[in-house]
């Protein structure tokens, strides 16, 4: 086995990484001089742009990696190359201890600019000897879960797990087809990004496994049912520790849990073995959350020579990072939140004392209150308009996920005394993406024989929540996934829902794609619609905006796709509610309800000030109709 060199702390500083990119941009021959230009060797110009130099290491899964250096001597050799050429360069993500940091600073001492700016971290376990039961680090629910899951698995054949380290060239590449063909059948081969579709990433991989397979780091991990690989890592083994580069399970055996299942494997190989660390590459993601919320600390490193070309980069940096602030600051609201902290918040403190009566009283009209019977009365009187209804926990963050799932029982209970079709619609990272407890509500629904709707959240919670979904498909009832149109992620996702026939609600979406911040939203939805549109088997179009609405609906329309018109409670409707008469398309309400609906008043209140001019129109019919 390799031995890693002292300075090489990451294996994207490898040469079996270096090599495979350098194969990859065809840049073998720059690499041969490694010696005698480290710098030119090491730096390539960034694809996006080509004035500026980046590590030969990056590729598009953005994993961390640093300058390749072996002894202080060679990485003060390189920071000097750097500091003495023209052009800004750019290190992303450097581990945030890495000696590279000073010996850039001491380098370009009045030669140039060294910004350090936090970077993503990335997800890892300290392992110790504890790891080897890893699920014994999860509570009663998780380990049913696990047990759970080994026992759908040991219905279909017998279980196995592999951890391959020296297979022979031919077998590794038989092994490799193996794990492409996993990760395959799932979301990624969907949205056409596994490594069996795309070529380039796919090729990068499979030469890199070659190489850490020579190196002796190479650790390709199965889990096999009736000798069929069901899930899969690529991982080495570097320092010490466990890198885990990709993973993926086929999602036809997800009531296995594929993944989790493999995971606590190879967790519990590497705590037996004595390794230090389990290094989770990439970004964290609330997967990951399950396992560790410990982050290994990044920087982004930029340098800005004193030269023409540094400066323009500087200064075009400067517009940038002042254009995104900016950009941030309105869509996050910290104007308002500055004003709020001073000037509203002991206002907002006097109306819930002055004004909880009449938000109560005027709120029956569009927000029904804190409890379930608050909702059932409110969908009672929606029903005798003519309209179906959706209810929803409106959860508090104090609120714990027995409370949520308690509520989501008793919600569906609840729709279900009602006389027309009623589901309940349930939030997911309040659950903590426990399957357990969505299994107990996706049961209960399948017993009223009722739909169970998924509300939307953050970009990052989306694909947790089609993992979920994937594994609640056996449990009979029905199942709705809302989809943003502000996403880019959401046309896939469409094809994710309809190639496994579950309904969709659009909406155009709470939260910006980090990808795409300035996606318009509108056409962002329309793209979502004509995406669903002749293949989804039920949409529900959630807009209040009427000439969008209108638009949508009559596309799914064209399409002979069925579809609803759903409004929330406490948003104009009177123009809309005339597209869906015009259009003949039938209505439903989402109504919410929970601890957290007075704040959420208030909020709202604070930002929208016409819902006043709403609610005191409401009080006013109240008490002239009492």
């Amino acid at each position: 086995m390799a031995t890693p060199f002292a300075g090489r702390a990451l294996p994207t500083q490898d040469e079996a990484w270096l090599a495979s990119m350098a194969r990859r941009l065809h840049r073998e021959q720059q690499l041969a001089h490694l010696d005698e230009d480290p710098t030119s060797a090491l730096l390539v110009p960034n694809s996006q742009h080509p004035a500026r130099l980046v590590p030969l290491a990056h590729n598009e899964t953005h994993e961390p990696l640093d300058l390749v250096w072996d002894a202080q001597a060679q990485l003060d050799l390189l920071a000097r190359g750097l500091a003495a050429q023209k052009r800004p360069a750019l290190l992303p993500r450097v581990p945030g201890d890495s000696p590279t940091i000073a010996a850039l600073r001491k380098a370009f001492a009045g030669r140039g600019l060294v910004i350090v700016r936090p970077a993503l971290g990335t997800p890892t376990i300290a392992l110790d000897a504890s790891w080897a039961e890893p699920q014994m680090k999860f509570n009663a629910g998780h380990r049913s879960d696990f047990r759970r899951a080994e026992r759908h698995a040991a219905k279909l054949g017998e279980l196995r797990f592999e951890i391959h380290t020296q297979p022979s060239e031919q077998a590794l590449d038989q092994l490799l087809d193996e794990a492409f063909d996993v990760e395959a059948h799932n979301w990624k081969g969907d949205a056409g990004t596994a490594l069996l579709h795309d070529q380039t990433l796919g090729s990068f991989f499979r030469h890199y496994a070659h190489g850490a397979r020579r190196e002796g780091i190479l650790r390709l991990a199965f889990m096999r049912i009736g000798g069929q690989a069901v899930g899969m890592q690529l991982a080495v083994e570097w320092q010490q520790s466990w890198w885990l580069l990709k993973i993926g399970y086929d999602s036809r055996f997800a009531r296995c849990s594929p993944g989790t299942l493999l995971m606590l494997h190879t967790v519990a190989d590497a705590a037996r073995r004595g390794l230090r660390s389990y290094e989770f590459l990439g970004n964290p993601a609330p997967w990951t959350d399950m396992w560790t919320q410990t982050l290994k600390p990044h920087v982004d490193v930029r340098l800005y020579p004193f030269s023409v070309a540094g400066q323009v980069a500087l200064l075009q940096d400067i517009s940038t990072m002042v254009q995104a602030r900016v950009r941030a600051t309105l869509q996050s609201g910290r104007i308002q939140s500055t004003v709020k902290r001073h000037l509203l918040t002991p206002v907002k403190r006097l109306v819930s004392s002055l004004a909880a009566p009449v938000l109560n009283l005027a709120s029956r009209a569009y927000v029904p209150g804190p409890r379930l019977e608050d909702a059932v009365r409110m969908a009672r009187r929606v029903e005798a308009d003519g309209m179906a209804v959706t209810i929803g926990y409106f959860n508090a963050d104090s609120d714990s996920p027995d409370l949520i799932e308690d509520q989501g029982r008793a919600a569906v209970d609840a729709a279900a005394r009602l006389n027309k079709p009623a589901y309940v619609s349930v939030k997911v990272p309040p659950l903590a993406y426990a399957l357990h407890r969505a299994r107990e509500i996706a049961s209960h629904a399948a017993r009223h024989h009722q739909l169970l709707h998924f509300d939307s959240h953050g970009p990052d919670t989306a694909q947790p929540t089609l993992q979920l979904l994937d594994a609640l498909r056996n449990q009979q009832a029905p199942l709705s996934l809302t989809v943003p149109g502000r996403w880019r992620r959401s046309l896939q996702d469409c094809d994710w829902a309809v190639q496994r026939g579950i309904r969709v609600r659009v909406v155009k979406g709470q939260w910006a794609c980090p990808l795409e911040p300035d996606m318009d939203l509108r056409a962002g939805f329309l793209a979502v619609i004509d995406r669903l549109a002749g293949r989804a088997t039920e949409v529900a179009v959630a807009t209040h905006d009427a000439p969008l609405a209108r638009e949508a609906l009559r596309r799914l329309q064209q399409a002979g796709t069925p579809c609803e018109l759903e409004l929330l409670c406490g948003l104009p409707r009177r123009e809309v509610m005339a597209v869906a008469r015009e259009l003949n398309v039938p209505v439903r309400f989402y109504i919410p309800y929970g601890t957290a609906w007075l704040p959420y008043a208030l909020g709202q209140l604070v930002r929208k000030p016409q819902l006043w001019g709403w609610m005191l129109r409401d009080v006013a019919n109240k008490l002239l109709h009492r």
